[in-house]
């Protein structure tokens, strides 16, 4: 970071690794690194995140989920998720983390796979009104940052 002058590091970690992240801050810190900490939550709901995803967060409420992190992701265009659960999830994210990452699923070789009309109420209601979100990045296509 010092020699390619990076001011801010930006990373992802699992909740379970959240003890870890005040170390990590504190000696970036130390060398005028800030680190900003992603956490792929997936969903606020608990029983579609813990029973439909797996994410290993056993925890309920969203403010201590949040806690030591400053980002997160959210995985939209999944079967069972609606316009409104979608919508919840967004403003959950915006009422605990300073920034937020859409990503709306893309089939691939896991056995959880896209639902259309899950993808389809993204692309129609809620794209329109957080597209322009000065906190919000959607990726509808997870090659969106140029990598994947």
């Amino acid at each position: 970071c010092l020699e390619k002058q990076i001011e801010t590091l930006h990373g992802e970690c699992h909740w379970m690794h959240r003890g870890k992240i005040p170390a990590l801050r504190e000696h970036y810190a130390a060398h005028g690194v800030r680190v900003r900490v992603r956490l792929g939550v997936e969903s606020f709901d608990y029983d579609f995140r813990e029973n439909v995803l797996h994410k290993g967060i056993a925890e309920r409420d969203p403010a201590k989920i949040a806690a030591g992190f400053d980002e997160c992701n959210l995985l939209f265009g999944l079967p069972g998720q609606t316009a409104e659960s979608m919508r919840r999830d967004i403003e959950t994210g915006l009422t605990h983390f300073d920034r937020l990452y859409l990503n709306l699923m893309t089939a691939n070789s896991a056995p959880l796979q896209p639902d259309a009309a899950a993808c389809a109420a993204f692309r129609r209601e809620l794209f329109p009104l957080y597209r322009d979100h000065p906190r919000i990045d959607i990726l509808l296509e997870n090659t969106d940052f140029g990598v994947g």
